[in-house]
């Protein structure tokens, strides 16, 4: 009786992508079988280069078992067939492992040049064929919704008061923060005197005697002054010696110090002299003459009043030019609010002196009330929503403002008053209509834009895309521009 040949066993080894060459030895050495299929994924990072394949072929000398590679890397293969291993392309090249048939026979081995898939490679098909499936049903078809909602229009006369003390708009008060402003700076002008009066032209002259009670020479130097009874001061015109007790002895000739008409004084009208000389007096026995009077060109109250009008107005003109600089195109700044006080203030020559013009110089401080516009526009916004239909809506871009008219100004405070107008749209829940319509078909959503309580009033449109798609799950709702 023959005996039966031996049947060689044979296993199957897969490798994961993340294996290295200790964790394919100890795999190998799990193994009992005659026949190792060691199967290496495409994504595997072991076994690439010539080196690895080397040293597999020293783990698997040692081992009793036969190492065949599987894999569909013909660069792979061929490093394999290199160092001596047997190689195939799949395991379903592999005799004897492949699947049966139905009719009990092997399904016929594919040639090893024809590609096959592998199984990963099955199953990111058939991911991708339902990933298309889905974007066919679910992601392609887009309902498109435009919505025009009802408007009514609003017009008020709105009151804002502008305070620096607020800090934010106060929509109930109708009040708007301002910004307090300061500058100081310093202007200068002349300007022509207009008024006239009587001004010296001659200087009078005469004569003074003097009287000495004491026992002392006294010596009255040249220009020394001597006083009538009227405040008119005259100069001596030569030094004089006055002896010890003498009356008439000494004599001096004297010139009026002003030119004009109150230089003639009467005899006997001088009585007095500057400075300090025991037991001397002064008289002038003959009154004095030749002095004359003349019309000059004299500051008067009038010319200084209109000159710092003149001033403040220059002044104001330069404030508010750099009070709107300063502010920006952003910021309005009213003059009614601008507030110039006086700090220092010179004229010369002063008032009722004699000259041809008068300048000053002043130095003054200034304060002003500015507001932003931006906010001005927002607060006039919400009162007007506060003033239209409730559950409408007024977008900035439909606010019209006539140009704000201050009606009262008090220090830094001044109140506007405003003609505000705009066309209203009532609010729309675009968030909500669009999940109400999600899954629906266009019909369906027509059907509901036109019933529903809150969309009254409104007309919208409705667009499918494809227009073979039976419902959408994606919904855009966008409201239509206004008219």
């Amino acid at each position: 009786m023959r005996s039966q040949p031996a049947v060689q066993t044979q296993e199957v080894l897969f490798l994961d992508p993340e294996d290295d060459l200790g964790s394919i030895r100890a795999k190998l050495e799990s193994v009992s079988a005659d026949e190792i299929y060691l199967v290496i994924p495409r994504r595997s990072s072991v076994l690439r280069a010539p080196l690895e394949f080397r040293i597999l072929a020293r783990l698997t000398n040692d081992m009793a078992s036969e190492t065949v590679i599987v894999t569909s890397d013909s660069g792979r293969r061929a490093l394999a067939r290199h160092e001596g291993f047997r190689t195939r392309r799949s395991v379903n090249s592999v005799r004897g492992l492949a699947p049966k048939s139905g009719l009990g026979g092997v399904v016929p081995r594919m040639p090893e040049w024809i590609p096959l898939p592998s199984g990963s490679s099955l199953i990111l098909l058939a991911l991708m064929v339902g990933l298309i499936g889905v974007i066919g049903l679910v992601v392609l078809p887009v309902m498109k919704v435009s919505i025009a909602p009802s408007t009514a229009s609003v017009k008020k006369d709105l009151d804002i008061g502008v305070d620096p003390t607020y800090r934010a708009p106060d929509v109930a008060k109708g009040q708007l923060p301002g910004t307090l402003m300061q500058r100081r700076l310093e202007v200068t002008g002349a300007a022509p005197t207009t008024s006239t009066r009587q001004g010296g032209r001659d200087r009078a002259r005469g004569e003074i005697v003097f009287t000495n009670r004491s026992s002392n020479q006294h010596t009255v130097a040249k220009g020394a002054t001597v006083v009538a009874r009227s405040g008119v001061r005259f100069s001596m015109d030569g030094d004089v010696r006055v002896p010890p007790f003498s009356v008439g002895v000494a004599r001096s000739g004297i010139t009026a110090v002003n030119g004009g008409g109150n230089g003639n004084v009467d005899a006997d009208a001088i009585t007095t002299i500057e400075g300090s000389f025991d037991g001397l007096t002064v008289s002038n026995p003959r009154p004095t003459t030749g002095g004359t009077d003349r019309d000059v060109k004299a500051v008067s109250a009038e010319d200084i009043a209109k000159l710092k009008e003149q001033l403040m107005q220059r002044a104001q003109d330069q404030f508010m030019q750099e009070f709107q600089a300063q502010a920006g195109t952003d910021r309005s700044v009213p003059p009614h609010t601008l507030r110039l006080r006086v700090e220092n203030e010179i004229y010369d020559p002063p008032q009722d002196s004699e000259g041809e013009q008068v300048t000053a110089r002043l130095m003054v401080a200034a304060t002003v009330t500015s507001f932003s516009n931006s906010e001005l526009n927002r607060l006039a916004q919400q009162m007007l929503i506060a003033a239209g239909p409730p559950g409408y809506d007024l977008p900035l871009d439909q606010v019209g403002l006539a140009p704000p008219m201050v009606t009262e100004a008090a220090d830094q405070h001044m109140q506007l008053r405003i003609i505000g107008e705009g066309l209203m749209v009532r609010n729309v829940d675009i968030s909500g209509v669009a999940n109400a319509l999600r899954g629906k078909s266009q019909r369906d959503a027509t059907s509901y834009l036109g019933s529903s309580a809150d969309l009254a009033g409104a007309t919208s449109q409705v667009e499918l895309t494809p227009s073979w798609a039976p419902l959408a799950f994606r919904v855009d709702v966008a409201l239509a521009p206004l008219k």
